[in-house]
């Protein structure tokens, strides 16, 4: 226990000098050891007068027993599960507590699971850059390959329901970052043009989905899910798009992200009034009270990321931190700030991922954040983003039934809500040169940017399956139309790109 201990102090220190990201994980791993080194000092004192002899060959007969265990485990068998299971549990009796209270080892998962979820992970990856080169966001394609994998149809991926755990980490993380990218000074220049926009691309898109959800039959409360699910933007999609489009970082460009991110916020607080819709026992004032606290918690993080958060940390704290620090430092305070905000939306009836949002927000103008997000969790973010779509969402998808007339016809109706959001483009006002012309090509990137839903439509459906509001044909229907719109929203974007460079190299030319 000693030797351990020592080990992963050591570890610690030198992964401290390269990778500050993994020092948290080191920390709680120094933490288990110390507990194994320290717990019974008793029996520590009694294994000191044992014969040197015995211990020796004990240790080499147990170290020759996990041999030929790890060696069955990686080849797959030699022996068979029967005899693998036999000799876990004889080296379980006989290398645990030498105090006694001797417990078998159990391994959970087999070389088969690890082989399995790689080749899965391979493949969403394969699926998600396929996707790109045909000009379509990757969720589209680990989204399909996950609903081809999963468990509804070949139950190729093994702890589906671990995997789909570890995607919803990716979605908290997408969330923080999405908080990160607020630009305050814009949000000033913007705001209310920005507000008005994602007000109208909100409420349109709910009243349009849930007028033809009650059309077709769904109860209130399933059409509800259905309008929830049309409101929000899809966030990364719509900024990959006008970035390869060179037109993110235009005043047209921040007004169509600040109007997607207002947009997730307005969805937020509609799946917070979900959740309590779905508990039996709220109800009266307990309807308002998401609204209320959420309202509260805008307004006192956006005080906290103004004024207090940037004065504390660049002012008092990081002047009393090690500059080699600063990166673990400040990696701590944001996934620390994340997991308090994300209990106090879960307690107050506000939905959790609001307070992702807003952790990142209150961080969103220390320069030194951003350095530390992009280059040590982003990659991790992404990673765990594509087992969100192509786990945690697309294992829950019926594929066997989706294909049907019914779901394919809900979906396809479903999908008409999406003229809500290309109406969003009437808000963008007249930003380039005095032509009238430009007032036109504004709309359409606006409106084709807004048109595409993502991963909070995905969630909104997801949830309503999860407190039983809708059935999985109505979420399949859902996806359906998440579906239609990643395939059309994108295309049409970098069509209407594609035809203003042109047109814009026209006129230069004639000039």
């Amino acid at each position: 226990s000693f030797s351990v201990l020592c080990s992963a102090s050591g570890a610690s220190v030198c992964v401290l000098m390269v990778r500050p990201a993994l020092t948290c994980a080191l920390l709680l791993a120094l933490a288990c050891a110390a507990a194994a080194g320290g717990a019974s000092p008793n029996c520590t004192r009694r294994r000191l007068v044992d014969d040197a002899s015995v211990a020796e060959r004990e240790s080499a007969q147990h170290l020759r027993s996990w041999r030929r265990l790890t060696w069955r485990w990686l080849t797959g068998g030699d022996g068979g599960d029967e005899r693998i299971g036999d000799e876990r549990r004889r080296l379980g009796s006989a290398s645990d507590d030498p105090c006694g209270d001797h417990s078998g080892h159990h391994i959970p998962f087999t070389f088969n699971d690890v082989e399995q979820f790689a080749l899965f992970y391979i493949a969403l990856w394969a699926c998600g850059k396929l996707a790109e080169a045909l000009w379509l966001p990757s969720l589209a394609g680990e989204l399909l390959c996950g609903m081809v994998l999963g468990p509804r149809l070949s139950s190729f991926v093994p702890k589906p329901d671990a995997v789909m755990m570890i995607g919803q980490v990716g979605l908290v993380l997408e969330m923080v970052s999405c908080g990160l990218e607020v630009d305050l000074d814009m949000l000033v220049a913007y705001g209310p043009r920005a507000l008005c926009a994602a007000l109208l691309g909100s409420a349109l898109p709910f009243a349009i989905a849930f007028g033809l959800a009650t059309a077709v039959g769904l109860s209130a409360e399933a059409a509800y899910v259905v309008a929830i699910a049309a409101m929000p933007t899809a966030v990364g999609v719509a900024t990959k798009v006008m970035n390869m489009g060179h037109v993110l970082n235009t005043p047209l460009g921040q007004l169509v992200l600040l109007a997607t991110v207002v947009d997730d916020i307005i969805a937020f607080i509609n799946l917070g009034e979900l959740k309590v819709l779905a508990d039996p026992e709220l109800g009266g004032v307990s309807y308002l009270w998401p609204v209320l606290s959420s309202v509260l918690l805008l307004a006192g993080v956006g005080w906290l990321a103004v004024d207090v958060v940037p004065r504390l940390v660049e002012s008092k704290l990081l002047p009393r931190v090690q500059q080699r620090h600063h990166d673990v430092v400040l990696t701590s305070l944001l996934c620390a700030m994340a997991v308090g905000l994300m209990a106090v939306c879960h307690r107050t009836k506000t939905f959790p991922l609001l307070g992702a949002f807003l952790a990142g927000l209150s961080f969103c103008s220390i320069a030194p954040v951003h350095h530390v997000w992009a280059h040590q969790v982003k990659r991790i973010q992404y990673s765990l983003l594509r087992l969100f779509y192509g786990a945690t969402i697309a294992f829950e998808v019926p594929v066997a039934t989706m294909w049907t007339g019914r779901i394919i016809g809900r979906g396809a109706l479903f999908f008409l809500a999406i003229a809500g959001k290309f109406a969003t483009g009437f808000t963008v006002g007249h930003y380039s040169a005095h032509h009238r012309s430009h007032d036109l090509q504004n709309f359409l990137r606006a409106g084709f940017a807004m048109a595409v839903w993502g991963e909070i439509s995905l969630l909104a459906g997801f949830q309503g399956l999860v407190d039983n509001v809708i059935d999985e044909d109505t979420f399949g229907s859902i996806v359906f139309a998440v579906l239609l719109s990643v395939f059309v929203g994108p295309w049409a974007l970098r069509w209407r790109l594609w035809h203003d460079r042109k047109a814009d190299r026209a006129r230069n030319w004639a000039i």
